[in-house]
């Protein structure tokens, strides 16, 4: 699978999850290709305000990772839940099977992904909680379903 090919299609077809089995398939025929990566924002306590502004933060953030795009696609959510707390948590599909070095590269001025964000990889050929996870991340402007306690409330595609 060629990461341009997945970004065709993530944003032309109207049957994302669709789309998704299809990478999977893909994926699973060459394993070594590409990986999914889950990145908790470590420090949620800070996310205060409209979840508009931490929409904001998440924006400026792949401002200064732009250089990612030839390589990365990733789905940013903002999530709360009923008691107002935020959580910025992103799915990333990187073109290796270890944590790219462009995640905690000094080159990406104040924005190393390592430093701010908590990442484990996903493995959906092997873990069905994991595929369902990278589904619900890729679908949320289809359908805004729940987030471990959290719901959406709003999201940003990098491609």
């Amino acid at each position: 699978m060629d990461i341009n090919e997945f970004k065709r299609k993530y944003s032309n077809e109207s049957d994302t999850k669709a789309v998704m089995e299809w990478a999977f398939e893909k994926i699973a025929a060459a394993p070594e290709t590409y990986s999914f990566w889950l990145a908790e924002y470590n420090q949620p306590d800070l996310l205060t305000g409209p979840a508009w502004m931490q929409n904001n933060l998440v924006e400026g953030y792949f401002r200064n990772i732009e250089g990612l795009k030839k390589n990365c696609f990733a789905s940013a959510l903002v999530l709360t839940n009923d008691e107002g707390a935020q959580r910025i948590s992103m799915v990333w599909l990187v073109p290796t099977q270890t944590v790219p070095k462009e995640f905690t590269s000094d080159d990406i001025a104040g924005s190393k992904i390592g430093d701010g964000f908590n990442l484990t990889q996903l493995k959906p050929a092997e873990s069905e909680e994991d595929k369902t996870t990278i589904i619900n991340y890729m679908i949320w402007n289809e359908d805004k379903g729940a987030f471990g306690g959290y719901t959406y409330a709003s999201g940003k595609i990098f491609k």
